[in-house]
Order: structure tokens, then C-alpha cells, then sequence
């Protein structure tokens, strides 16, 4: 497969950089890359969830319709790849390979249904517009001949609720901008600081990170957490800091440019991923957690099937309980008391990172998918 139409919405941020990351490694192994993609039928930043599905649904006749002008200007090709978000426009993908007799691979990240139904709980799952949800899923996605996800665990999900073919499934690693992301030595300050930064979604566990500052807040007050983001379950967030009235904790409760983050990256000693006590929580392994073992910082994440597939507890990452604030706690203190230590992790996880999960990684896997044609 040498010529390759990228199709579809061509929705890039700084935040979810996979679609630049995964159009880029296409372009390496590829003679050629034909441009099939539009850049309008979006939600304004920040919106809800609603929304978001409302503007999609909106714009759907119109995007598809320049769509389908854009790809009849294409003499040649021999595959069509959707990037993320795929659900829309995976559909019109999948049509045309049909009728074309060209291979689709389509980006199954964040899959709709799982999204909106299971982990925000959005629509309830007995209703009738997320059964319609999973029967479009199901079908675009057996429409496809590939399908790339971040996980092993999603993709058995996948395979699973959709009854999919087990080869049709591709383990591609989300993919960061290294541009930006780059190992910098851990402070020499005298304030032990933590940083965690998220959207407010159920699988992230904010609520956890602000509970086991409140065990730490009397014990080790040099320990200072910084929580950055907004989102679905910043309300509920608020009202827990007003109760808990915590000295060592910041919230900075509004979206900040990645590279705002990054600069306050490079002053923490610790980063935090994930803790959500939820179905998704165990299958993921979220953009942060990669960024964070990508600039050499020692990384405290839910112990999942996800995590535990890739990392090695207390050598490149540390691991605890979901939904757990006395064990985060605990392992906070772990790397406040050995500077040593912390440094140690950090250091494996930036080398975990560059092995299995970096653009280089993500580059090889493209080049052996399209390789099998």
C-alpha cells in the first residue's frame, strides 16, 4: 500500500496530537499521500459533550459532500486511512473502499460508543440512541479491513463487543509531539511539588489526587500539588476543595497551552496520571502519562491492565490502587523521601518510552501495517 488518501476530518490539536503523529508516519513509508480531508463541522473548544455530538450531526451532509468532491479528484491510490475521530467519516471511508476495491484503516481510538455510553454515561446503555450508537460502530468498524487502537486492552474490547476479526486489530501507541516533550533534569528546590493536569472525566480521579493531598497536608507540608484542567466534573471538584480547605494544593481551573504545562513540568518532581475507579480507567493509558515519561519525570499511575502490561511497578513507573488516596499518598512519599529513586524512575521511563511508545515505535508499526498490504 504506497498511496495513501488520508480521509476525513482533519481535527489537530496541540492536545491530540495522534492524527499529526500517525498522518506523518503514513508519509514516511508511503511513494505518496493524497489529502482528503476537511477542517470545518467542529464544537467550539470546551464545549459539552452534547454539543459536540449536535455540531457533528449537524455538519454531516455538508462534510461528507466535500468529502466525496475531494476524493473523486483522486485518480490513484491503494488505501484510505481515517483519522481520529473516525466515527463519522470512517463510515464514507468504508463505503468508498467497498466501491473502489482499496484497504481502509481506520483509527478506532476513543471509540464512540464506549466513550459517550459507558465511561461519561451520556446516554444510558438500555436507551435507544446508544443502541443506535453501537450499531453504527458496529458496522463501520466491520466495514474496515484495519483497525488501529492505543491498547491491547481496547482492542480485545472491541473485538469483543463487535465480534471482530482478532488480525483486523493494530496496537498503535497514541503518540505525543517530541518537539516539545523532552527529558529535563528533576529541581533541586526545597518544596517537593506534584503536578497533575486532566479534562475532568470520570477515568481521571482528580477527586483522589485532592483527597491524598489532604492525608499529606499535615505531614509533609513541602509537598505541594498543582492540578491543572476543566471539564465534565470540575463543579464536583470545586465542592470538594471547599470543603477539604486545602493550604498545599493550586487549581488552575481553566485550559492552558501545552507549553505552558511543559514549563511547569520541568518544576515538579512527580507527575500524576490517572485514578478513576471506572471500566475505561483499566484499559488506557492517556497522553499524559506519555508526555510525562517522555520528559524523564517519575510517573504515579493506576495499577490497570493497561499500566501493568507495559510498565514494571517501582522500576519505571509506580502503581497504585485505583481510586485509592492513602496508597497515592504512600507513594508520593516514597519519592519525596529518595531523590535518588525518583530520579531512577524517571530515568526507566523515559527509556520505557523511547523503546515502545515513541513517534520512532509508532513509525516501525505503520511501516510493518502497510507492509502487509
Amino acid at each position: 500500500m504506497k498511496k495513501i488518501v488520508i480521509l476525513g476530518q482533519s481535527n489537530v490539536t496541540e492536545e491530540a496530537t495522534r492524527n499529526t503523529i500517525l498522518c506523518a508516519a503514513f508519509a514516511i513509508h508511503a511513494d505518496k499521500i493524497e489529502d482528503c480531508t476537511i477542517k470545518f463541522g467542529f464544537a467550539p473548544p470546551g464545549t459539552s459533550p452534547h454539543i459536540k455530538l449536535f455540531y457533528a450531526l449537524l455538519f454531516t451532509p455538508l462534510r461528507w459532500g466535500s468529502i466525496l468532491f475531494k476524493y473523486y479528484q483522486i485518480k490513484d491510490h491503494d488505501a484510505i486511512f481515517v483519522p481520529y475521530p473516525s466515527y463519522l467519516d470512517g463510515w464514507i471511508g468504508c463505503i468508498l473502499g467497498k466501491l473502489k476495491h482499496k484497504k481502509v484503516i481506520i483509527d478506532g481510538f476513543l471509540g464512540i460508543y464506549d466513550t459517550i455510553v459507558r465511561d461519561r454515561k451520556i446516554f444510558k446503555e438500555e436507551s435507544l440512541i446508544a443502541q443506535i450508537i453501537w450499531q453504527y460502530e458496529k458496522l463501520f468498524l466491520s466495514s474496515a479491513d484495519h483497525i488501529l487502537v492505543d491498547t491491547q486492552l481496547n482492542g480485545e474490547m472491541l473485538q469483543k463487543d463487535y465480534d471482530l476479526p482478532k488480525g483486523k486489530i493494530k496496537i498503535i501507541p497514541v503518540g505525543i509531539d517530541e518537539d516539545l516533550w523532552k527529558p529535563v533534569k528533576l529541581p533541586d528546590t526545597s518544596k517537593f511539588k506534584v503536578i497533575f493536569w486532566c479534562t475532568f472525566i470520570p477515568l481521571h480521579g482528580a477527586d483522589i489526587v485532592a483527597k491524598a493531598a489532604h492525608l499529606l497536608e499535615k505531614q509533609r507540608p513541602d509537598i505541594e500539588f498543582l492540578i491543572i484542567g476543566t471539564g465534565q466534573l470540575s463543579n464536583n471538584f470545586d465542592k470538594l476543595l471547599k470543603k477539604l480547605q486545602l493550604s498545599n494544593l493550586k487549581w488552575i481551573s481553566q485550559f492552558i497551552p501545552l507549553k505552558s504545562i511543559y514549563a511547569l513540568t520541568k518544576e515538579a518532581h512527580c507527575c500524576l496520571g490517572i485514578f478513576g475507579n471506572t471500566d475505561k480507567t483499566d484499559r488506557v493509558i492517556p497522553y499524559k502519562v506519555y508526555q510525562a515519561l517522555a520528559c524523564d519525570r517519575p510517573v504515579i499511575t493506576a495499577r490497570t491492565q493497561a499500566s501493568q502490561a507495559l510498565f514494571t511497578d517501582k522500576k519505571d513507573i509506580l502503581l497504585v490502587s485505583p481510586g485509592n488516596p492513602i496508597e497515592l499518598a504512600n507513594a508520593i512519599l516514597s519519592l519525596h523521601q529518595d531523590p535518588l529513586f525518583a530520579a531512577e524512575i524517571g530515568k526507566k521511563g523515559r527509556f520505557l518510552y523511547e523503546k515502545y511508545l515513541s513517534c520512532a515505535a509508532i513509525n516501525q508499526k505503520i511501516g510493518g501495517l502497510l507492509a502487509q498490504g
